[in-house]
């Protein structure tokens, strides 16, 4: 199976360390996340929306071919 990216496009599918300049972070914690991705929830009964960052690989970088698919099954 091919490793190469279908596309050198990534559409915004790139890992980010959602910690990165935080509290957290600045203590060696790291959580990689998907710049793009995000599940939202919503409760309109108090005006609150919130996204939370879907952890790297995310579906669509592994089908464009961002992420190996041999080590996004790990």
């Amino acid at each position: 199976m091919s490793t190469a990216p279908l596309t050198r496009e990534t559409f915004g599918h790139e890992p980010i360390d959602e910690y990165e300049g935080t509290p957290e972070g600045d203590k060696g914690a790291t959580h990689i996340v998907c710049a793009r991705c995000a599940w939202w929830t919503r409760w309109p009964d108090v005006g609150l929306y919130i996204g939370v960052h879907v952890p790297w690989p995310c579906t669509s970088a592994i089908v464009l071919g961002l992420v190996p698919r041999e080590e996004a099954a790990q």
